[in-house]
């Protein structure tokens, strides 16, 4: 491949997962162009040989294999795939995740036709681009809309203009979504930096069952709160609104003893401010404590 007309790097964070990991690039190489550069990062598996097994990817079709001397954990492996990206995109794609037919091109005619984007989201619920932080948390109003934003398959980011940010995606990777919230901490700084949204799928499938558990999201959710605490009346009716009703229903769902629920739900509402929670939670609060006291859901 010549590395000279490569704009975008596809890289695949990936631990011990074997299986989904050659299913993920049997759907992903057919589609490389010369555009394009595939990198796999191995988060030092242990239990199969990364390397070994993607030699034939790598003869066929130029893809690269970095293998970390360590576990540096999820979140770390996908703020190295950052840090360590040598071209201007950056499309993360989880091992896990299977493009459709048409992704690479609309990946593709995306980021020709938005030099200036800093973060390009597909799969939204709306075509859209936004300037500067307060249109960015206008389009995040809808219930799941911030949720969707950091699915991290579906997100392009231009590190052309945003790779100085990454002492924020490092500074802030324990609340498991350090590169959206990058993208936030740009946003706040430029107020000209525009955010592009396609209505158009790029994956055909993803995988559903995760690794981890929804609860550790409401343990990292709770420090978003206080970085942006500053942002209050911005995020209220947006990313801090969500955040919440994400964190009630993954403490809904969850094993814990219900005087465990009801303090993280007590932590949750004091964060996002018992006004915000009556005016734009009211139903989800109300449905949370009935379902946990009487429906004993």
């Amino acid at each position: 491949m010549d590395n000279s007309y490569v704009k975008l790097t596809i890289c695949i964070p990936t631990y011990n997962r074997k299986e989904k990991l050659l299913q993920c690039l049997d759907h992903l190489c057919p589609h490389i162009t010369n555009e394009i550069l595939v990198i796999v990062r191995d988060n030092a598996s242990s239990n199969y040989n990364c390397k070994e097994e993607i030699q034939p990817y790598v003869h066929k079709y130029g893809i690269q294999y970095v293998r970390n001397d360590v576990n540096v954990g999820m979140e770390g492996n996908i703020a190295k795939c950052f840090e360590y990206c040598e071209t201007k995109w950056l499309w993360i794609l989880g091992d896990d995740d299977w493009i459709n037919s048409s992704a690479v091109k609309l990946v593709l005619d995306a980021i020709e036709k938005n030099p200036q984007a800093l973060f390009i989201k597909f799969n939204s619920y709306i075509n859209s681009t936004t300037v500067g932080l307060d249109e960015f948390c206008l389009l995040m109003q809808p219930t799941y809309a911030f949720s969707n934003s950091y699915f991290i398959s579906e997100g392009i980011h231009n590190l052309g203009i945003g790779k100085e940010d990454m002492i924020w995606h490092y500074k802030y990777m324990s609340t498991n979504i350090g590169q959206i919230l990058r993208v936030l901490k740009h946003l706040i700084s430029n107020a000209e930096t525009e955010c592009v949204f396609i209505k158009d799928s790029i994956l055909e499938d993803h995988g559903g069952n995760i690794s981890w558990s929804h609860l550790e999201l409401v343990f990292s959710f709770l420090y978003v709160f206080d970085i942006f605490n500053e942002y209050k009346s911005k995020f209220k009716n947006n990313i801090f609104k969500c955040i919440s009703r994400l964190s009630l229903a993954y403490i809904q769902g969850s094993n814990l003893p219900l005087k465990e629920k009801m303090y993280y739900a007590k932590i949750i509402v004091y964060k996002y401010g018992y006004i915000n929670t009556l005016r734009y939670n009211l139903k989800q609060i109300l449905s949370f404590y009935y379902n946990i006291l009487i429906n004993k859901h």
